[in-house]
C-alpha cells in the first residue's frame, strides 16, 4: 500500500495480495475519503497478479512504483510497473534503462529523500522465503541499480521501513530472520551509507529499554501528525501470536503508545511509508474475500470554527457571512469536505483540495433568514480518513429592518424649507439613515431639512442600513414651483358711471394649471373667470381685487385702482340764438361730469361741421336750423344735444360780400373736415348721425 499525492489530489492505493483460494490477483483498490474502491476498471491493463511486491510512491515518475512478490506461477517477479495517471505502465516503456529491477518478495520499500530514489532493502530470496537477502536496491530516474550488500542487516523480509524525516535517515525495523527461524525486533538507522544498530548502540539502553515486539508484516510510517514515526502491530509466525501495540520513534528511541485505544489484532498490517499529507491509515487486509478488510486512522479530529459569523444579531433577509475554517494540525489532508446545517433547514457543503496537516484553510457561506427566530448552526467538517469535527453558533434573527419616509410639505416653492423624517422600524441597533435629495446634495440622519433652489419635481430617495446587516429605502416626491403672481388690467383706468368695464386677469408660476379666477370690484360686486365686465354706477375710487388658486393648492392675488367719475352731461348752446343771415354765432356747450379729455362734432343743419369747443359760425341764407352735437370723453361716455337756430333776412350788401367770399370759402373746408369727423366720431358712440331735416332746406332756399 502507498499514498500518491498526485493521483486525483491525492489517494492512497491498495494492490494484488491473495485471494480466499490463496491465489495472488491483480485487483486495485483506492481509498480516499474513508472508503475504498476497486479501481481496476478504470485502470485499463494492470501488472501480472501477484502479493508480497512492494509499491512506493517516487516523485522521479511522479507515480507509484511496484515491483517484486510472488506470481501465480510461484515464482519472483522481477519487472517494474508505474501506477500514472489512471493507467498501468511496464516501467521499462517509460525509462528503456529502467531495468528489470529486484526480484525479490516482502522486501522493505521507502522513499529515501537523501539519496533521490526508492529504496529496497531484503526480501524473499527465494518463492518460499525459505531465504532471505541483504541485498539493497535504489531506484533513481536512471533507473534500478544495486546499493550493495549492507553490513551488520541480518537476512530479513517482510521489515518495515520508513524514512525518518526528523533525523533525515532511513529507519528499518523487525522483518523474518528465516535463517534463524524467528523474527526480529532490531531497529537499524541508514546514515550515509552505513546502516546502524540502534537496538544495541542507543546509549538509553545501556541497562534496560523498551522495543517493541519482534514481529513481521509490521506497520511503519512518518507521521506529519505527531513529527515522529509510527509503528502499529507485527505477527510472529513461530507462535503464530501477532500484537495490536502502538509506537512512536523520534531521536533514536522508542516510546510505546500506553492507553491509546487501538485496532484489534490482527496480520499482516500495513501502512504507507509517509504520510506527511494525511493521517496515518492502517489496512488489516486478513480478508477472506480477498479485499481490504478493516481501515483504522491515526488521526486528530479536525476542530472547526467560525472565524467570521457577522453580523450577529441580524435581521430577516439580511446577508450573514459565516466563515468557516479548521485549526491547524487537526484532520489530515490532502481533501476536507465540510457542511453548515443553518437551523432552519437550509443546508451548504462542499470540499477542499491540496491540504497537509498545516494548512489553515477558511470558506465563506454566505446566508439569508427568512423569519426572525435562534437558531442553532452547525459546522461539520470530515477529513482525508473520514474523522469529523463540528462547531455550533447561535444565530439571533431580528424582524425586518422597515424605512417610512414622510415630508411635512410636498409641494413648495425655491428656498423653502422642507422636513424630512425617516421613521424606522424592526432591525438591530443602530442604524443610520442616508438621503439622496434628487437635486445633487445628500444628507444624513433620521430628521433633516432640506432647501431647493430650482423648480421642479424632485425624488427624495433614503436609505437605511442597521448593526444587523438589514437594510431598507423609501422615497416620497416633493414639487418645488414659483410663487404664484397674479396680474390685472382693465380696459379704463378712469371711467365714466354706468360705463362696462372689461377686466382681464393673468396668473404665472405656481404648478401652471389655474383652477380658480375670483374678482370683487371694490362696490361690493363679486365676479369669477379670466375676463368679467362690470358697470358701476356711482362715482368714486375702487380697488379691483382679483385672488387665483392653482391645482397644487397655490393662491396669489393682485389689484387693481379704479377711478370712476360722475356721467358726462352735455347741452348745446348758442348766442345768439337768432339773427339775420351771415351773422356770427357763437356756439358752446353746458358739460358736465365725464372724464377728460373730450372731443366734439358739431353739425350746422346747412352741411357745415366743427370740431372745435366753442365754435363760431355763420349761416348765408335764411331759415331753422337743426345743430347737432356730440361729445365723446376718454372714460367711455358719448352723448348728443340739439338745439335750433333761426336765421332770418340778409345782411348789408356790401358787409357780406367780402365775408362771404372768405366763409363760403373756408367755410367749404371745414365743413368737410368737420363732417368727416363728426361722422365718425358720431358713428363710433351713436352710429350714423340723423341728416339734416329736409324742411330746413327748403326754409333756406326761400
Amino acid at each position: 500500500m502507498a499514498y500518491d499525492p498526485l493521483l486525483h489530489g491525492g489517494e492512497l492505493v491498495y494492490f494484488g495480495g491473495e485471494n480466499a483460494r490463496g491465489a495472488p490477483t491483480n485487483i486495485t483498490w483506492a481509498y480516499s475519503g474513508g472508503t475504498w474502491t476497486n479501481v481496476s476498471s478504470q485502470l485499463g491493463s494492470a501488472p501480472p497478479p501477484r502479493f508480497g511486491a512492494s509499491l512506493e510512491f517516487a516523485p522521479v515518475y511522479a507515480g507509484l512504483v511496484l515491483f517484486g512478490g510472488i506470481v501465480a506461477k510461484g515464482s519472483l517477479a522481477a519487472d517494474s510497473w508505474l501506477l500514472f495517471a489512471d493507467h498501468w505502465l511496464n516501467l521499462s516503456t517509460v525509462n528503456s534503462a529502467v531495468g528489470s529491477g529486484p526480484s525479490v518478495a516482502f522486501a522493505a520499500a521507502a522513499w529515501d529523500p537523501a539519496l533521490g530514489g526508492v529504496l529496497a532493502v531484503g526480501g524473499c530470496a527465494v518463492a518460499n522465503c525459505s531465504r532471505a537477502t541483504t541485498s539493497a536496491w535504489l531506484l533513481n530516474g536512471s533507473g534500478w541499480r544495486t546499493a550493495g550488500a549492507l553490513l551488520g542487516v541480518p537476512a530479513t523480509y517482510a521489515a518495515a521501513m520508513a524514512f525518518d524525516t526528523a533525523d533525515s535517515a532511513m529507519l528499518l525495523f523487525g522483518g523474518m530472520d528465516p535463517g534463524r527461524g524467528t523474527p526480529s525486533n532490531a531497529t537499524f538507522e541508514l546514515l550515509g551509507l552505513t546502516w546502524v544498530n540502534l537496538t544495541s548502540s542507543s546509549a538509553t539502553c545501556a541497562t534496560r529499554c523498551a522495543y517493541p515486539r519482534a514481529g513481521e508484516h509490521a506497520g511503519l510510517t512518518w507521521s506529519g501528525r505527531s513529527g515522529t514515526l509510527l509503528l502499529f502491530g507485527g505477527d510472529n509466525p513461530t507462535n503464530g501470536s501477532a500484537t495490536n501495540g502502538s509506537w512512536s520513534f523520534l531521536h533514536g528511541k522508542w516510546t510505546a503508545l500506553l492507553g491509546a485505544s487501538a485496532p484489534p489484532t490482527t496480520t499482516d498490517s500495513e501502512m504507507a511509508s509517509d504520510s506527511s499529507a494525511v493521517a496515518p491509515v492502517l489496512l488489516e487486509s486478513g480478508c477472506a474475500l480477498a479485499c481490504p478488510l478493516a481501515s483504522w486512522s491515526w488521526d486528530t479530529p479536525p476542530a472547526p470554527h467560525f472565524t467570521v459569523f457577522t453580523p450577529n444579531p441580524s435581521d430577516v433577509g439580511a446577508t450573514v457571512s459565516l466563515e468557516l475554517g479548521n485549526y491547524p494540525v487537526t484532520g489530515s489532508g490532502p481533501t476536507m469536505s465540510w457542511a453548515v446545517n443553518y437551523g432552519d433547514l437550509a443546508t451548504t457543503s462542499g470540499s477542499l483540495q491540496g491540504l497537509n496537516f498545516t494548512s489553515a484553510w477558511s470558506v465563506v457561506v454566505p446566508h439569508r433568514w427568512s423569519s426572525r427566530g435562534t437558531f442553532s448552526v452547525v459546522a461539520t467538517v470530515s477529513d482525508f480518513c473520514h474523522v469529523s469535527g463540528t462547531t455550533t453558533v447561535t444565530a439571533l434573527v431580528a424582524p425586518r429592518l422597515m424605512l417610512e419616509v414622510r415630508a411635512n410639505v410636498t409641494s413648495v416653492g425655491p428656498g423653502a424649507p422642507v422636513g424630512l423624517a425617516g421613521l424606522l422600524a424592526g432591525g438591530i441597533s443602530p442604524a443610520k439613515v442616508s438621503w439622496s435629495f434628487g437635486d445633487g446634495a445628500v444628507g444624513s440622519g433620521g430628521n433633516v431639512t432640506h432647501t431647493y433652489a430650482a423648480p421642479g419635481i424632485y425624488t427624495v430617495n433614503a436609505s437605511a442600513t442597521d448593526g444587523g446587516g438589514g437594510s431598507a429605502v423609501g422615497s416620497v416626491r416633493i414639487s418645488v414651483i414659483r410663487p404664484l403672481s397674479v396680474a390685472l388690467v382693465a380696459n379704463w383706468s378712469r371711467v365714466d358711471a354706468g360705463v362696462p368695464v372689461g377686466f382681464v386677469g393673468n396668473a404665472a408660476g405656481g404648478s401652471g394649471n389655474y383652477t380658480s379666477f375670483t374678482w370683487s370690484f371694490g362696490d361690493g360686486a363679486n365676479a369669477t373667470g379670466a375676463t368679467p365686465v362690470h358697470s358701476y354706477t356711482a362715482p368714486g375710487s375702487y380697488r379691483v381685487l382679483l385672488s387665483v388658486a392653482d391645482s397644487a393648492g397655490g393662491n396669489g392675488s393682485g389689484a387693481l385702482p379704479l377711478t370712476v367719475e360722475p356721467p358726462l352731461v352735455a347741452v348745446p348752446t348758442a348766442s345768439p340764438s337768432t339773427g339775420p343771415a351771415g351773422l356770427s354765432f357763437e356756439f358752446g356747450d353746458n358739460r358736465t361730469g365725464g372724464t377728460g379729455p373730450f372731443s366734439y362734432a358739431w353739425q350746422f343743419g346747412d352741411g357745415s361741421s366743427s370740431g372745435a369747443e366753442y365754435p363760431i359760425h355763420s349761416f348765408g341764407k335764411s331759415g331753422s336750423y337743426t345743430v347737432r352735437l356730440w361729445v365723446n370723453d376718454s372714460g367711455g361716455g358719448s352723448v348728443e344735444g340739439m338745439l335750433t337756430v333761426r336765421v332770418g333776412g340778409p345782411a348789408h350788401p356790401a358787409a357780406i360780400a367780402p365775408i362771404l367770399v372768405l366763409v363760403v370759402a373756408a367755410g367749404a373746408l371745414a365743413t368737410a373736415l368737420g363732417v368727416i369727423v363728426m361722422r365718425r366720431r358720431a358713428r363710433k358712440v351713436r352710429g350714423e348721425p340723423p341728416q339734416p331735416d329736409p324742411r330746413s332746406a327748403a326754409l333756406a332756399d326761400d
